[in-house]
């Protein structure tokens, strides 16, 4: 049998990969690093459907999104068997694939549209009925970036304006906000093998809207309940993800599911909670 755990990934340069690589290393096995700029597919291999690995994690970011999602594919049918494979990957990596399985599985989820169009007044006519504030994401896309917030439709109609001439599709979303004396928050939830092995509050900066870590906000310790858990586990299944970081938020409704992230960042929640996910990816990969 293979000792050897395969990672599709093009940043091992990152502290989540490190812990990622100690914790196969730790459990005896070797890991070999697989990068989609690097890689060289051969038709033969296919043929014999003769696995070379004891698994593969699917670790495939943005920039190499498409090449990663072949190289994952043709991974599968060698017969290897792949932690998030190529359909998790190319559903977490899109939000609206994201949200039309969210909304198939009947799991709460703000109101949203995605536009792929260049005709601005047709995009205004469908965000008439929203409420304000709403957000722009792009359709792949994470760590906040390139995100915005119209707070009414003037405001909306101007982003949209300069949207529709990028050519480029667009997600919008009415802004879900739960708010507290210490500023706007929500919760990272962490699955791994369909099991909620942490989470954290994460709480936005002074003055600053967004929650992402890496955007200035602060990850603190919480308390999980049985039904925030549930509901991240059937999101992270909505996609076919073996290990996720799904966003939620608390609304006058009950909790909505923001995002089902793919490739999540975790040193938020190792420096809050003292959990490290590596350990459970690592026995995982290595079962």
């Amino acid at each position: 049998m293979s000792r050897k755990i395969g990672i599709v990934s093009m940043n091992y340069d990152h502290w989540e990969m490190g812990q990622i690589l100690a914790s196969i290393e730790r459990n005896g096995y070797e890991a070999d690093l697989i990068d989609p700029r690097k890689t060289i597919l051969n038709l033969e291999e296919i043929y014999q459907k003769e696995a070379r690995y004891k698994s593969i994690l699917g670790r495939v970011e943005r920039p190499v999104l498409q090449s990663g999602l072949i190289i994952l594919k043709d991974l599968e049918l060698r017969g290897e068997k792949v932690i998030n494979n190529s359909r998790a990957i190319q559903y977490g990596q899109n939000k609206w694939y994201t949200s039309m399985l969210l909304a198939k599985m009947n799991i709460r989820h703000p109101k949203t549209i995605c536009s792929y169009t260049n005709h601005a007044k047709d995009i205004i006519d469908q965000i008439k009925d929203f409420k304000y504030p709403i957000v722009f994401k792009p359709i792949s896309g994470g760590r906040g970036e390139g995100v915005s917030r119209a707070c009414c439709f003037e405001e909306a109609v101007e982003i949209i304006t300069v949207l529709s001439n990028c050519n480029v599709p667009f997600y919008i979303q009415e802004f879900i906000h739960k708010k507290d004396e210490k500023g706007y928050f929500d919760y990272r939830v962490f699955v791994v093998g369909n099991e909620v092995i942490g989470s954290i509050r994460r709480e936005a900066s002074e003055n600053n809207w967004k929650t992402n870590i890496c955007n200035g906000g602060t990850a603190r310790k919480m308390k999980m309940n049985c039904e925030l858990a549930e509901l991240a586990i059937q999101a992270a299944k909505a996609i076919d993800a073996d290990v996720a970081g799904v966003d939620i938020i608390d609304s006058d409704e009950g909790y909505n599911v923001l995002e089902v992230n793919i490739c999540p960042l975790f040193r938020g929640l190792y420096d809050a909670t003292g959990i490290n996910p590596a350990e459970t990816i690592g026995k995982l990969l290595c079962s």
